[in-house]
């Protein structure tokens, strides 16, 4: 994983191009916020978001600062969710 970011340029102020750059700067606060801002969820950027011709996974990991706490942003492995209906568990009385 790469230590230091490379110096990239915005072709364009597209939200999608702005969370590439955001990736790379090793923010993790501020990659949160983007991505809540982009309307777009984690799981959707993971497996779609290309930057450079890339995935942004594999961007990250190649120039970005920070970037094993970067990726862990878009992990979803440890995000899974559990309803557990108390009412059904609940002894009768």
């Amino acid at each position: 994983l790469s230590a230091q970011a490379k110096d990239f340029t915005a072709a364009n102020n597209s939200i999608l191009t702005e969370l590439c750059l955001t990736a790379l700067s090793g923010n993790r606060a501020a990659m949160h916020n983007k991505i809540i801002s982009s309307g777009y969820s984690k799981t959707y950027i993971a497996k779609n978001l290309q930057c450079n011709g890339e995935n942004i996974v594999s961007f990250i990991a190649q120039n970005g600062r920070n970037s094993e706490k970067m990726l862990k942003i878009l992990d979803r492995k440890g995000a899974n969710v559990s309803i557990t209906d108390l009412a059904m568990n609940s002894p009768k009385q």
